[in-house]
């Protein structure tokens, strides 16, 4: 994928994530939309994210960052199947306490972990030091 398309996918993708959250801010300030304002809208909020997220791993480079992009758009897609199917027991007049939504939530943590985990080791992998280097950092005089 060429990097200009991308970067345009992302950043169409970011700009209807942030409209649609401005929306839902000024609803829930004005006091409008009950049901649909309070859940549909967020779920479309957070689902739009989570593809945001997905486009910048799918358009970044490969290597760590493009890992860390992917468990964070799971991370983000786990969440977002949780609030839809929470979202659809509710409008049905399910009771959603306990159900199988809280069970996809929980799939937020450790996907996210998993994502937390890739940038650690990337970055004590770029700065691991050999042996003698902290010696003769340590040992030169300072000017």
């Amino acid at each position: 994928m060429r990097k200009g398309a991308g970067t345009r996918a992302e950043r169409a993708l970011l700009a209807l994530s942030v409209l649609v959250v401005l929306v839902h801010a000024a609803l829930t300030w004005f006091g409008v939309g009950g049901f649909w304002r309070a859940n549909v809208l967020y779920d479309l909020a957070m689902g739009v994210t989570a593809l945001t997220v997905a486009a910048s791993a799918w358009a970044s480079t490969p290597g760590p960052h493009r890992r860390v992009r992917w468990w964070f758009a799971a991370a983000l897609a786990s969440q977002v199947a949780g609030e839809v199917l929470w979202t659809f027991d509710v409008a049905n007049g399910r009771e959603p306490f306990p159900s199988p939504a809280d069970v996809i939530f929980l799939g937020f943590y450790p996907l996210a972990f998993a994502g937390l985990v890739v940038v650690v080791v990337a970055r004590t992998r770029m700065h691991r030091l050999r042996r003698g280097q902290v010696w003769e950092g340590c040992s030169q005089p300072a000017r």
